[in-house]
């Protein structure tokens, strides 16, 4: 993009990550961390503290490795996590991305309700063209293998795992849409301004 994404205009007043992070602190998710890069200017973000710090229904948690890939930053927010509460508490993880504002409170109350259903599987993924994506909710037993990831893949490669079970909720369009380039930016912002 050639400038940070998260904080490009979605519509007037409204950055793109905030769009994303507002939906998501509908589900009232404890612990609830928010991973940036070093240089992110934190303007993007809702109910922002002074000091930077912890936010209204977030904590903030800078990646100093961001710039190696999702991996890293899915290792800082599970270091986060034990940070801030008992790990052996934590059920699960549910990890998405900032760049995608069509994801829903409404939609992941499905991850969330099919892991409250079945608490073993090890993952619930959004699935799109019959691929696996983001959001994904991971269960406790997944952890060890996500602090082990390494590079920008996140944890594709676990979909594929014998050693672990499942559930993909499948997704429309919108939702599997997430900003990569300029036109995906112009593309969503259309897209947004259809559904006001």
């Amino acid at each position: 993009m050639g400038y940070p994404k998260i904080s490009a205009e979605l519509a007037s007043g409204l950055p793109l990550g905030r769009a994303a992070l507002l939906e998501l602190l509908k589900l009232c998710l404890d612990p609830f961390v928010v991973v940036v890069r070093p240089s992110d200017s934190l303007a993007w973000l809702p109910y922002r503290n002074v000091d930077g710090g912890t936010s209204a229904g977030y904590t903030i948690a800078v990646c100093s490795d961001a710039h190696e890939g999702m991996s890293q930053s899915i290792r800082c927010a599970l270091r986060e996590i034990e940070v801030h509460s008992n790990e052996a508490e934590v059920d699960a993880v549910l990890i998405t991305l900032a760049d995608n504002p069509f994801i829903t409170s409404a939609l992941l109350t499905s991850w969330l309700s099919a892991f409250r259903e079945d608490p073993t599987l090890t993952y619930i993924a959004a699935e799109w063209m019959g691929n696996p994506m983001p959001p994904v909710l991971w269960g406790r037993s997944a952890f060890d293998e996500l602090r082990k990831l390494e590079g920008d893949a996140g944890g594709r490669h676990l979909f594929h795992s014998d050693k672990f079970r499942g559930l993909r909720i499948p997704i429309d369009e919108n939702a599997a849409v997430d900003v990569d380039t300029p036109a995906d930016l112009k593309s969503v912002r259309d897209r947004w301004l259809e559904q006001l």
